[in-house]
């Protein structure tokens, strides 16, 4: 399956990747290469379509 992902560069120099479908799915790195490989790690791993934890924070 095929996302659309948003790219930009923060103040910093670091690529962000953002997939804008997922919520809470975003990656950086310090290349654009990179920053996509390690969203797509992220979509792979299902890391950053996790549901919230349930019950109270302390």
């Amino acid at each position: 399956m095929k996302f659309q992902v948003t790219i930009f560069q923060d103040e910093d120099g670091m690529f962000i990747a953002e997939c804008p479908i997922i919520p809470g799915c975003i990656s950086q790195g310090k290349t654009i290469d990179e920053a996509v490989a390690n969203l797509r790690e992220r979509q792979r791993s299902r890391s950053c379509c996790a549901p919230p934890p349930r019950g109270n924070c302390v």
